[in-house]
């Protein structure tokens, strides 16, 4: 279990590609691992896992509580636009977006 932001509830990820990460990962044990991607990206994906959101919550973490629904299959796809080609994404780029109890907290609080 990851932990949330400061004063928001834990929630679980899902993960594909890299089979090595973990806390103490680096660019080396990265580099040297294997890959649940079918061309080799040893890149790691991962997001919060999608969950049931109702009555049956265990705790009072709303939307963190309900079963997980794990995904069959998982496909991301970076597509260009008119302003140029695609590249390589450099090593070790990183990024975070959207909001892991946004169905708690609604559109207003996207950072």
């Amino acid at each position: 279990m990851a932990p949330g932001f400061p004063g928001q509830p834990h929630h679980v990820h899902d993960y594909v590609g890299n089979l090595s990460a973990a806390v103490g990962s680096t660019p080396q044990t990265l580099a040297a691992a294997l890959s649940t991607c079918r061309n080799g990206d040893l890149s790691t994906y991962f997001w919060p896992v999608l969950r049931t959101v109702g009555p049956t919550a265990a705790t009072d973490h709303t939307g963190h509580d309900g079963p997980i629904h794990v995904p069959v299959e998982v496909t991301l796809t970076f597509s260009g636009n008119p302003r140029g080609t695609v590249v390589p994404m450099p090593q070790q780029l990183a990024g975070t977006v959207g909001d892991a109890v946004a169905v708690t907290n609604g559109p207003g609080s996207w950072r």
